[in-house]
């Protein structure tokens, strides 16, 4: 949720140098709101494993998830992890990047 209560998603690409290259921020519907809790709730982002593989020096990307709860934060690298291979984690992963697709196909209209 942002500051006025309305729900957001907003996803930041960097360079493996930290360069930022692509910043979306889009609104969330009641009905996501409501999908994207129940993923995170399943997900149990907060505990469990955290670590995978970074691919960076093979030609392939590093892809991390970071989650912020109040004073909680988490960091969690989501390739090769086998935490989000199969379960709750993985659809939670599904869905978000189904909904950075369908970000990237509008922009190209």
């Amino acid at each position: 949720m942002d500051e006025t209560g309305d729900g957001v998603q907003d996803v930041h690409c960097r360079s493996d140098e930290g360069v930022p290259i692509a910043t979306v921020t889009d609104a969330l519907t009641v009905e996501e709101i409501a999908r994207l809790r129940e993923l995170l709730r399943a997900a149990q982002l907060f505990q469990g494993q955290f670590w995978g593989s970074d691919l960076r020096g093979l030609d392939a990307s590093l892809g991390t998830l970071t989650v912020q709860d109040e004073s909680k934060t988490a960091v969690l690298v989501c390739i090769r992890n086998e935490s989000f291979e199969s379960g709750p984690r993985q659809q939670l992963l599904a869905w978000l990047l189904e909904r950075l697709q369908a970000q990237q196909r509008g922009r190209r209209k």
